[in-house]
């Protein structure tokens, strides 16, 4: 992960931010945004970024690939196809 003194370029997931990405074993197509865990609600799409996902996400920036530890002990291998700010 980089250190960015300023900002951070707009590709890069941050709280807030609207993300696109692909679970790589399934092919499955999803769109989450990330969000403090007071305000998370899955059905929604808004997951906290303290869930597996959202650490996976946090901090990366499209095209990166990134595994998901789930709490079955499954991991979830995650391709970051689009980062919208908020």
């Amino acid at each position: 992960m980089n250190i960015y003194t300023e900002h951070p370029p707009p590709d890069v997931v941050r709280i807030y931010a609207t993300v696109e990405y692909m679970e790589l074993q399934s092919g499955l197509r999803r769109r989450v945004s990330i969000v403090p865990p007071a305000e998370a609600d899955a059905a929604s799409g808004r997951i906290s970024l303290l869930s597996p996902v959202g650490r996976a996400l946090l901090g990366r920036s499209v095209n990166q690939i990134s595994e998901a530890l789930l709490p079955d002990g499954r991991s979830l291998a995650l391709k970051i196809e689009s980062v919208r700010q908020h």
